[in-house]
């Protein structure tokens, strides 16, 4: 599917934001989903391993997210990202879709 090619690389055009000391790893099927945050510095923050839901599991994203992603994310200034939203307080984390997601093509996994 064309969109959903053009999301997954709109996810991995993200520059990193924040790393952690350990991956994170598929709620679905267990693979090492990477260790980054990334950013489009625009809209978004997303874990690294976000394109794997899409590519490998036929996860989409919710249309009003997808809407965003015409054009592939140009580089970021993290710094002043940082100061620019964080500093403010302005940015908005939304778990409950993430909390909901299901995989149309994966083997079922228990959670853990």
């Amino acid at each position: 599917m064309a969109s959903q090619r053009r999301v997954s690389g709109y996810l991995r055009g993200g520059t990193w934001f924040v790393a952690t000391a350990g991956h994170s790893p598929c709620r679905l099927c267990g693979t090492a989903n990477g260790i980054t945050e990334l950013t489009d510095g625009k809209y978004f923050v997303w874990p690294e391993g976000l394109a794997h839901y899409i590519d490998a599991h036929n996860v989409r994203l919710p249309d009003e997210i997808t809407e965003l992603m015409n054009q592939p994310p140009a580089p970021v200034d993290v710094e002043a990202f940082e100061r620019d939203v964080l500093d403010t307080e302005q940015i908005v984390i939304d778990t409950a879709w993430w909390l909901s997601v299901r995989g149309s093509q994966s083997r079922t996994r228990s959670q853990p």
